[in-house]
């Protein structure tokens, strides 16, 4: 694994960057922005499927350049015979496909 990070990061397909958005603490997770909502009882933002409160977080990690595999994804994830995906969720992940621009990365 550390190899093909290593080549992936020698061809600038990761690098090392901000990532900014809504991190839940009690999921300890990052959720996406479309399921954030401001609660103007509580004066917080909260996630709509949990109930939980988020806050903007911001971290430095590696970022991976999901844009420029998009089409070939689309190819994959589409066809008749798609790898590495349930049919239950291919609809979903090819229709927000074209608004993940880089997908943030931990290495450990």
């Amino acid at each position: 694994m550390l190899e093909f990070w290593d080549r992936l990061k020698a061809r600038g397909k990761i690098y090392k960057g901000n990532h900014v958005g809504f991190y839940s603490s009690s999921e300890e997770a990052f959720v996406p922005k479309n399921e954030v909502l401001f609660d103007y009882g509580k004066k917080k933002h909260v996630h709509i499927k949990s109930g939980t409160i988020v806050e903007v977080q911001e971290e430095v990690n590696y970022l991976f350049k999901l844009r420029e595999w998009n089409e070939e994804l689309k190819r994959v994830w589409g066809g008749p015979h798609p790898i590495a995906i349930t049919e239950r969720f291919r609809p979903q992940v090819l229709a927000e496909l074209k608004d993940i621009p880089e997908v943030s990365l931990a290495q450990s």
